[in-house]
């Protein structure tokens, strides 16, 4: 397609060109061969499409090509464009402006043809994502404005929270602001006449009316979330919350989509979306419910099991331990059941299960705070025996 359009692309921007334009002396043969050329580009390209897009190709290759040509088209418009209205200064002057300024406009209408000629024809492969020619947004964005002004009012008028009205206005305006494609276009046109036509009276109806709008602006996503989040957060019971969770689920389905038409078309759904994070925030309460469950369990283990309470640090039991090894009166060389057997046996304050091999760990990795405590306990131990026997009194 592309060598097929490149006569029309050099005719356009080359001859056409208002500064060359304007250095010639034009006559009416000239008008007269402006037309007959576009008039031969007009059947060339036209058969090319039909070969392409009727042909045995892939509909991969087909929409390839086609959406290739449309981009091509709408840049041989949009130069067209500037000559006809930026550059009118060096052409304006001319002594034949006027016919100029007619051909100008007789050659955009001629791609505006094309295009709608391949909208019409191969709607499977036209795509409605490429913007608009700066010739129809001429037409197109004062409506469209119109629209939404209409719209930001009406909305204003019912109280509507800054947040959300925030919300509407920042994403229309994302629209507008960007040069509008077709399907941005109709996306403007079907929602502001719906929420012109419905009756919005306060925040909950215009959320309920964006979501089925798939109104699937970042920004809305994360407005739906934070109320979300503050739902859940007034939800203290945890089973509870996973039937709000699922209700807002069901509750969401409800409001599917009504149209084909889409805030963002190549973005996933809002829908989509907030069922993603729903199901994220339900995988998480379930989660923190089996947490909860196990710690009963094990609550109730640690009461039936047989344990004993020592008043010392996870690292001051693990030292206590492996000083019995080192002077003999435990084996070393069962050290991995030594810290197996105390784990299992016993616990402190802030540890109620002992994990054996964080202990094996600790034991040969010695903080000397830890050290001081141990000998500390020790020096405790033999005054208690020096106290009760007078073992100091006894040669050893």
């Amino acid at each position: 397609m592309t060598e097929t359009l490149n006569p029309l692309y050099v005719f356009s921007t080359i001859s056409l060109n208002p500064q060359i334009l304007a250095k010639h002396v034009l006559s009416d043969e000239d008008f007269r061969v402006w037309k007959s050329f576009l008039s031969n580009e007009h059947d060339k390209i036209r058969l090319k499409m039909v070969q392409q897009l009727l042909g045995t190709k892939s509909a991969a290759e087909k929409k390839i090509f086609a959406s290739s040509a449309q981009q091509q088209l709408i840049f041989i418009s949009d130069q067209l464009n500037i000559s006809l209205f930026r550059k009118k200064k060096y052409w304006e002057s001319h002594s034949h402006a006027a016919e100029i300024r007619n051909h100008y406009f007789h050659t955009l209408s001629f791609v505006e043809e094309l295009l709608d000629f391949a909208q019409q024809a191969f709607p499977d492969y036209y795509d409605c994502n490429l913007k608009l020619t700066d010739f129809r947004l001429k037409d197109a964005l004062p409506e469209l404005r119109m629209f939404f002004n209409r719209l930001r009012i009406r909305l204003f008028s019912k109280g509507i929270s800054s947040r959300l009205l925030g919300c509407v206005i920042s994403g229309l305006d994302d629209l507008l602001g960007k040069g509008p494609s077709k399907n941005d276009e109709l996306y403007i046109r079907h929602l502001c006449e719906r929420l012109l036509s419905e009756d919005i009276h306060d925040d909950t109806s215009l959320n309920e009316m964006l979501i089925r709008l798939d109104f699937n602006q970042p920004e809305f996503f994360l407005y739906q979330v934070d109320h979300l989040d503050q739902r859940l957060f007034e939800i203290h019971g945890l089973h509870e919350q996973r039937e709000f969770l699922f209700q807002q689920k069901t509750l969401n389905r409800r409001f599917a989509p009504d149209s084909n038409y889409r805030l963002y078309p190549k973005q996933s759904s809002l829908i989509s979306d907030l069922d993603c994070y729903i199901t994220e925030r339900e995988v998480a309460v379930e989660g923190l419910m089996e947490l909860r469950r196990r710690a009963v369990i094990d609550k109730i283990n640690a009461e039936q099991a047989f344990r004993i309470l020592m008043d010392m640090t996870v690292p001051q039991l693990a030292l206590f331990f492996r000083i019995q090894m080192e002077v003999g009166l435990l084996v070393k060389d069962q050290i991995t059941e030594v810290f197996n057997f105390v784990a299992q046996h016993f616990y402190t304050e802030k540890a109620l299960f002992i994990s054996s091999t964080n202990m094996l760990k600790l034991s040969t990795t010695i903080e000397f705070n830890t050290v001081l405590k141990v000998y500390d306990m020790l020096s405790k131990m033999t005054a208690w025996l020096e106290e009760h026997f007078g073992v100091s009194n006894y040669s050893r």
